[in-house]
């Protein structure tokens, strides 16, 4: 319990800054959550085929399998790769775009590691909602 404590920290505070690729151009970015492009952010794992479906507005943040990539890292290896590689030609065949998390150490310092997970943030930039795990699979 008290691990997600961190979590409860961000409530109401500046999203934090994030290393992230943008998908399908494979570029390195360090952003703050809330400057990604939209007001709902949804960590979920590429579900192998198709796409999964978000309403609009709807930032797709795409966590690997291992997130063992190492923070910061100024290129992709592995099976961090392989997993975008795997992912870029049905985002680019629906004309759509994703940003993958090769690490997930950014994320458990707040706590904020069971997937799927959905940050709402407001137009300040300021973190208003997490869900996480069952209750934010529920939600779409």
């Amino acid at each position: 319990f008290f691990g997600f404590q961190r979590a409860f920290s961000l409530l109401g505070a500046p999203a934090p800054v994030v290393h992230l690729w943008t998908l399908p151009a494979l570029e390195s970015v360090d952003l703050p959550l809330s400057a990604l492009g939209g007001a709902r952010l949804r960590f979920e794992m590429d579900p192998g085929q198709g796409l999964p479906a978000f309403p609009a507005g709807t930032i797709w943040i795409v966590p690997t399998l291992e997130g063992r990539q190492p923070d910061a890292s100024t290129y992709l290896e592995g099976d961090s790769l392989e997993e975008a590689k795997r992912l870029i030609p049905r985002l680019k065949a629906a004309g759509r775009t994703a940003f993958l998390a090769p690490s997930r150490g950014v994320f458990e310092a707040y706590a904020l590691m069971y997937f799927p997970l959905q940050i709402d943030v407001d137009g300040q930039g300021n973190i208003q909602r997490i869900i996480m795990g069952d209750a934010a699979r529920a939600r779409f």
